[in-house]
């Protein structure tokens, strides 16, 4: 593009040149002339993997693309894959500083935004499960996360729990969620049942007093589980506020069995809150779980 035209793209590449300076205390590309840097910038940067997480790592290389085409697209996007990273906050950016921009065909993204708007005003008929499908590598993953970035800029709250196809311990996506949307700083407002889930589903904050989740797995628990799947739903409930909030779930069909009971119990519940669960799958991966479709009347 002409440099008289600049695009997002020029910030983002910013942001990635802070976060490598910060992280290295050296420019990606050392210092010199102008000519000088654009022939070295033909030269990716350093790959930082080993000093840092792989994923802060591969968002930092993302940044710092040459092609403006290869970077993330907006500075929303750049905040939902940075708060994927950072246990205990989300990253939101103030909307004067922009808007997310959801993937996909408009009228698709027009029918989640609308769905949304539904669950925030507690409409009767607001749908409180949004499968998201396709093949993989569509664009799925990118999706959720600016959807994420799209609900915090709203003021509403959002977070993502993963699912794995080869980690499949009890509560996995739950406890991202729970970690996400129960930050350290916001836990003293918690009930002291709410405190109980918290420090279950989170090892390192319960730490000795805490007890696993993986006991609640055994038949003769019925009743310990039912009683903390009951706990969970009230603080998932609370956990939204006055405003929407937005329990997103990648790669459903590889969800333990424990989150999918959890997550069907939430979604039955979801309408006396202003809450909304999305899932995401792919074709080959298998079914979206039918206890969460069941659940949610469709």
């Amino acid at each position: 593009r002409d440099a008289k035209d600049p695009t997002p793209a020029v910030d983002v590449y910013a942001v990635g040149v802070t976060l490598f300076q910060v992280l290295t205390r050296k420019l990606p590309h050392g210092r010199g002339t102008p000519q000088e840097l654009l022939q070295a910038r033909k030269t990716p940067a350093p790959d930082l993997t080993g000093m840092v997480k792989p994923e802060l790592a591969h968002l930092i290389s993302k940044l710092l693309e040459e092609e403006p085409s290869t970077r993330p697209q907006s500075a929303a996007e750049v905040a939902a894959g940075l708060s994927r990273m950072i246990p205990n906050h989300d990253v939101a950016m103030p909307l004067a500083l922009g808007r997310a921009r959801l993937v996909g065909r408009e009228a698709e993204r027009a029918k989640v935004s609308d769905v949304i708007e539904a669950v925030r005003e507690r409409r009767s008929n607001a749908p409180r499960l949004v499968v998201v499908t396709g093949p993989d590598g569509v664009g799925k993953t990118r999706f959720a996360n600016e959807l994420k970035a799209e609900v915090q800029l709203k003021g509403g709250r959002s977070a993502i729990g993963q699912c794995m196809e080869d980690v499949r311990w009890a509560y996995r996506p739950i406890a991202d969620l729970a970690r996400a949307l129960a930050p350290l700083a916001g836990r003293a407002q918690l009930t002291e049942t709410e405190k109980e889930v918290i420090e279950r589903l989170l090892p390192e904050v319960g730490g000795s007093r805490a007890q696993p989740t993986s006991d609640l797995a055994d038949s003769s628990k019925k009743g310990e589980r039912e009683r903390f799947h009951g706990s969970a739903v009230e603080l998932f409930l609370g956990l939204g506020g006055p405003n929407v909030c937005v329990l997103i779930v990648e790669d459903v069909p590889y969800c333990d069995a424990a989150s999918v009971a959890l997550l069907a119990s939430i979604i039955k519940r979801a309408k006396e809150a202003s809450l909304l669960i999305v899932v995401t799958a792919a074709e080959q991966q298998g079914p979206v779980p039918k206890e969460l479709v069941e659940a949610a009347g469709v």
